[in-house]
């Protein structure tokens, strides 16, 4: 495998943002991705022969507290995708 071969099937965010800023969750959320993708190391994402397979059932990550109100999409993207990317590592182990 070169790089990271990303699918995701079905991912829930639960968000609390005043209604002024709903538009913006869409793209922090595809640009968070996109991030996540680029910086998960090919090494971490490919599982060693006894798991069996490198397919990740879940990760759940920790709460990303943001502000949108103060905050830029690309400032909370990039914490999102390395939140997802620390609970990544910590399944992986």
């Amino acid at each position: 495998m070169s790089g990271l071969d990303l699918r995701v099937d079905r991912l829930v965010l639960d968000v609390d943002v005043p209604s002024e800023h709903r538009h913006r969750i869409d793209a922090i959320t595809r640009r968070a991705l996109a991030l996540f993708a680029a910086l998960a190391p090919a090494e971490l994402v490919r599982p060693p022969a006894h798991r069996g397979g490198s397919r990740l059932d879940a990760l759940s990550a920790g709460e990303v507290a943001v502000d949108l109100t103060r905050e830029g999409d690309e400032e909370v993207a990039g914490r999102i995708a390395r939140a997802w990317l620390d609970a990544l590592r910590l399944t992986l182990g």
